[in-house]
Order: C-alpha cells, then structure tokens, then sequence
C-alpha cells in the first residue's frame, strides 16, 4: 500500500493533446449550426403537438353549452380531474392564461380556473414520456405527482379565499340592509328620502331621464 501520493502510479500519455486551429468566427459558427439543429428538433417534435393541443382545447370550449362550467361544483373530485387534465394537456406557457381566463370568463368557478393556471405550461405528457423513457419512471411519476398536488392545493386555496371573501361581503350587505330596515321602521320618509338622495348622488355621472333628474332635484 502506498504511503505517499507520489508512491501512487500515474498514467502520463504518451502523446500531447492535439492543439486545435480554431478561429473565434469559425466557434461561433458551429454553435450556432448546432443550436439552431437541436431547436429544428424539438419544434418539429413538440409545436405540433402543442398546436394541436390548442385547437382541440378551443373546440371543447366552443363545442360545450353556454351553462356547462357554471354547472360544475368545486369540491376536491373536480379539482383533482383539473388537475390532472391541465397537467397533461401540452399547453404553450403563453397559452396558460388566455386558456384560463377564457374558462373562467365562461363561468368556471375561479377555484378551477387556478388550478387549471397552477398545472398548464409546468408540465405534459410529452416530458413525461421523455422522463419515462431515457431518464427513470420514478423520476417522471414523482414530477408528475407533485404537479397535480400542488395544482390542487392551489385551487382548494383560492376556492377557499373566495369563498371567505363573498361571506365576508354578504354579512356585511346583510348587516347595512338590517340597519337600512330599522331606520326605514322608526322614520319611513325620511329614511326614503335620504336613500333616494344617496342613489342620485352616486348616479351623478350616469344619463338620466328627464322625470328621474326632476325628482333628485326635488329631494
């Protein structure tokens, strides 16, 4: 056993490494040619799918009834199908969100739509199956897992911020309603004139007919 590293043998090449004559232009060329081959590659292979993707996604929009997503309940079954369809479908990062708030405008519960928005553009079946095959199942099943749980913990969060926030909102009309009420028992003229005044006065900047601006002058 050696007790010094220069007791350990070394292997020496027996020739010199070759010196390569290679101009600065010339570098530059070839990686440019080889940048340019390999971005040739994955378009070929990946924007027709995502072209694909984008038309069959705006067909199943258009294709659907009017109240078909105003009809869908968040509950945590149809997040995780969300979930699991944004994470698969091969949507281009640009697209995430036109694709999401075009649902959302259509009436899907915003809950959905951030799930939808959490899962699209992150990841697809194509790395999936680019996972799969060269790099490990694990690996690819683990990626997608986590993309899925996190898209559903986003929606139950924003689902759940809504929610509280409309509560919120409905006490507190309730509450100005209940006060409204009580003030409109002890002093009904009064109580009208005075909501009848706040309703002109708000709708100040709006066209009114000719009967309607008499009566906020009068009051």
């Amino acid at each position: 056993m050696a007790k010094d590293l220069f007791d350990l043998p070394t292997a020496i090449p027996s020739e010199p490494a070759p010196i390569i004559n290679e101009s600065w232009g010339s570098a530059l060329f070839h990686v440019l040619k080889d940048t340019l081959r390999k971005l040739i590659f994955v378009s070929v292979r990946t924007v027709p799918f995502m072209l694909l993707a984008g038309l069959l996604g705006s067909a199943l929009v258009e294709s659907l009834p009017f109240d078909f997503f105003t009809e869908i309940e968040t509950n945590p079954w149809s997040l995780i199908a969300i979930a699991l369809f944004g994470t698969l479908l091969p949507v281009p990062i640009a697209f995430d969100v036109i694709m999401a708030n075009s649902l959302m405008s259509s009436g899907l519960p915003s809950g959905l739509a951030m799930t939808l928005l959490f899962t699209l553009g992150i990841f697809s079946v194509y790395p999936l199956m680019l996972f799969w095959t060269y790099i490990s199942r694990r690996v690819a099943l683990t990626l997608f897992s986590v993309v899925v749980v996190m898209g559903t913990l986003g929606g139950a969060f924003i689902h759940e911020v809504e929610a509280r926030q409309t509560d919120l909102a409905m006490n507190l009309y309730d509450a100005t309603l209940l006060d409204r009420i009580k003030d409109f028992q002890k002093d009904p003229k009064g109580t009208t004139q005075a909501i009848v005044a706040e309703e002109c006065q708000r709708s100040g900047k709006r066209q009114l007919s000719g009967s309607v601006q008499n009566k906020c002058v009068l009051v």
